[in-house]
């Protein structure tokens, strides 16, 4: 196991034991995801975060992470309130990411992505923190290139990222 994978169980583990100790103070299940939020939710502004699968990124001791969560509502996310789409002006939504599934996996393609690397635009996988080229199908965890997709697999993704996605996919590039 290299470092990285290291560090990606760490965080993990790290968000399964703060789940199981929320769901038992509040007495509520409280999962994995729903730290993940909370943590977002808590850090998206102070620290310039643009969507959840950022929260993979950062290396808190439990100490750090219970503190930050420790006054959180999580049954904001039993108790929540749905809208229809179409009350937003067309596009609007859209504009912020696009979402689309492919054999189980969830990927996601932010539209305004910061960070243009590996390609612009690229998929994110947030349940393993995984970015793909959409060029190339080449994955990265962070910055380290991990390995690559079939050509098949990566046309069968970029067919149903076309679905979603209103904006160019970068030229394919195998």
């Amino acid at each position: 196991m290299n470092n990285q994978e290291i560090i990606m169980l760490n965080v993990h583990n790290l968000h399964e034991k703060l789940a199981e100790y929320f769901s038992k103070k509040y007495n509520i299940l409280i999962t994995r995801q729903h730290i993940i939020s909370a943590l977002f939710i808590n850090l998206a502004d102070e620290c310039n975060l643009e969507w959840e699968g950022d929260i993979l990124d950062f290396e808190l001791s439990f100490e750090q992470a219970s503190h930050l969560l420790n006054d959180f509502d999580f049954l904001c996310f039993q108790n929540y309130v749905t809208s229809d789409p179409e009350i937003f002006p067309d596009g609007l939504l859209k504009k912020y990411k696009v979402r689309f599934k492919d054999k189980g996996v969830i990927w996601v393609i932010h539209k305004s992505d910061k960070d243009p690397k590996p390609s612009n635009p690229h998929a994110h996988n947030s349940e393993n923190n995984i970015k793909l080229d959409l060029s190339n199908g080449k994955y990265y965890i962070k910055t380290q290139f991990i390995g690559s997709i079939s050509k098949k697999d990566l046309m069968r993704i970029r067919e149903k990222a076309e679905i979603v996605y209103k904006g160019e996919l970068p030229k394919l590039n195998i």
